[in-house]
Formats: structure tokens, sequence, C-alpha cells
């Protein structure tokens, strides 16, 4: 398939735009020939040098005007980013294009991508489950209750095929998170995610993207410990490390593995540090020193802690 066949959509509001154009650009670098698509959330224009030939969607061109004002009043900002993610995919397969890769912002692509849409060729929708081997039952948090309480896969990546299954899917999709998009743990709900749950049982066509490089975050690390390879690279269980999600790092700590995770230590001269600190070049520093950080969907409802210690690799 053409790699103009392929877009890869992000979403994000002009607080992180920074994180939003640095994961463009990762992509622009290692897939220069795939479509690349982002919806600004509150209508910002960050101007056509800094979209890196991103085409800028807005809002209104993804959901009916009043559909979106019922979302706008009843969600938090935060919220409404991820109740429009399968809103962004639905517009871009309207267009006709064959496969979209939804990411978030705060990803960041070390190879090349083409394994997903590879893998895109069997399925109508592509998930990445938040863990691939069960985390150790020795009273740490997370435990594999912590993860069905969060939602079984990430929201933070999902691939659609332009098929009947896919179009179903995200239609589907969008319809829940219309109204049921909040973050309400006593009644099953965590935002965007965890209507993800259901997608393989409702949707045949749906496969769990199982590529160890695919996703890889700070609620997986106890399976997923990046090396370095001597042309700088990175894998990750043998496999290139594709993308790595940056759920809850902050450019006021660029050395911390995430805040919501405590007991990871990304050792000085290790892989893992490496990544952050090409992370940190990337997105520079806050823009505003007082702006208030919101927390990651899935990592609000995860809250990690886990005990892996990396030592230097």
């Amino acid at each position: 398939m053409p790699a103009s066949d392929v877009v890869f959509a992000v979403l994000c509001t002009a607080s992180h735009w920074s994180q939003a154009r640095a994961c463009l650009a990762s992509l622009r670098r290692h897939a220069p020939d795939v479509g690349l698509a982002f919806l600004a959330v509150d209508g910002f224009d960050p101007g056509e040098r800094e979209t890196l030939g991103a085409e800028r969607l807005d809002p209104a061109e993804c959901v009916d005007v009043e559909i979106l004002a019922a979302m706008r009043a009843r969600y938090s900002p935060m919220a409404l980013s991820c109740a429009l993610k399968p809103c962004l995919i639905g517009a871009l397969l309207r267009r006709g294009t064959p496969i979209v890769h939804y990411v978030d912002a705060d990803t960041l692509f070390f190879a090349d991508p083409a394994p997903l849409t590879r893998f895109m060729a069997a399925h109508d929708v592509a998930l990445t489950p938040h863990c691939l081997t069960p985390i150790p039952d020795d009273g740490y948090l997370p435990s594999m209750l912590t993860i069905l309480r969060a939602g079984v896969h990430n929201a933070g990546y999902v691939g659609v095929a332009n098929t009947e299954g896919g179009r179903a899917f995200v239609a589907w999709w969008a319809d829940r998170l219309r109204e049921h998009g909040q973050y309400a743990p006593a009644d099953g709900l965590n935002h965007d995610q965890r209507w993800l749950d259901l997608a393989p049982s409702l949707f045949p066509g749906t496969g769990l993207q199982r590529h160890p490089g695919a996703n890889v975050a700070y609620w997986n690390l106890h399976e997923r410990i990046p090396t370095r390879r001597a042309d700088g690279g990175y894998d990750v269980g043998g496999e290139p490390l594709l993308f790595y999600h940056f759920s809850g790092w902050s450019p006021r700590e660029p050395e911390r593995v995430s805040r919501h995770s405590q007991r990871h230590v990304a050792a000085p001269g290790s892989a893992l540090a490496g990544i952050l600190a090409h992370y940190a070049d990337n997105v520079g520093p806050p823009a505003d020193p007082e702006q208030r950080e919101t927390t990651p969907v899935s990592a609000k409802a995860i809250g990690l802690w886990l005990r892996t210690v990396f030592a230097r690799r």
C-alpha cells in the first residue's frame, strides 16, 4: 500500500502543541511519505510553518455543530479531547483515507511505523493492550485489577481501516462518547478508554497489536526494557522501538519517567534515560511556567507505581 494512503492523526489544545509538533516531526522524520493531520480542539492555529505539512482540522469539520456544543458544555477540555478521537478518525475515513492511525500527542516515534500499517492489512481495528505479560502479584501497584479498572487497552493508539467493520467501530465509539466520556470509575467509565474493552467482542475485525515496540510507556516497562543499538536507535524485546508514550512526563522534571510513577528510575546512561533526554530536546521547555498540567487519560486511572529500577544498559 502506498504510504500516501496512510494518515497519522493527533489532536491537542494550544497548550499541548509542543508535544503534538514533536510527535508530528518524529513521524515526518521516520515516515516522510505518510499523511499527517491534527485536530485543533480549541480552534488554535499554529501557523503553516509550524505544522510540518500536517493538515489542520477544526472540531466543526469532524462533528455536527450542535453535538459539539453539547459536548463542550458537558466536558472539560481534557475530556472533550478524549471524546473527539473517534470524530477525528471518522472525518478522515469519510474522505476516503484507507488507513488512519490515531496517536496521542505525547508520543514520539523512533523508527519507521510501517509494522503498524502492515498489521492493518488483516484487521479493521488495531488496539494496543496496556501490557502483554502478567504484572507481578506482589502487593505493589499496578496489579492486574488496576489495569482492568483503567481499561485493558490504551487509547493513546488506535488504528482503523476504511472497511465496513472499521467504520462501524468508529461510529459506535463516537456515539458512546457523546454523553459517556467522563472519568467516573464508579460507573465503569474512564473517558474514552474503557469502551475499547468491548471492541474485540463487538467488532470481530479488531486485532491486538502485540509488537513490543508499539506504545511503550511507564505502565508496561516491567516487560519492555529499552536497549540502545550501535546505530543510536532503540530496541525493545528484540524489535525496534516504534513509538514511546510519554504519559505523565514533564519538562519541569525531564529526567523523571513519569510523575505518576514513583518507582521508575532511569539510570544515568541507560537507554531509558536517553529516550527521555531525546524527548526533552524535541519538546523544549514549558511555554508557560504557571500552566497547570492535566493528567493524561490512562495515567489518571492507572496510577502505576512499579518497583523496576533500570540498571545501566
